[in-house]
């Protein structure tokens, strides 16, 4: 999913974590709950800046 999202955005011309930021807002996307499991999201192939953002206080939700 990430290597095809990250692909589609560059075909046009979006830069992924700004353009998933839109996204997210635009439809309301429910929060993402810590923890994550970075090595798995990195293996996936996230990148740094992505697992940043979602772990970022404007991606989750506390318990």
């Amino acid at each position: 999913g990430n290597r095809w999202y990250r692909w589609l955005c560059h075909q046009q011309g979006l830069e992924p974590v700004a353009h998933y930021r839109h996204l997210v807002r635009l439809h309301s996307a429910p929060r993402l709950r810590p923890p994550f499991n970075t090595e798995a999201r990195e293996a996936a192939g996230f990148s740094a800046q992505e697992i940043a953002f979602l772990s970022s206080d404007g991606v989750t939700e506390s318990h």
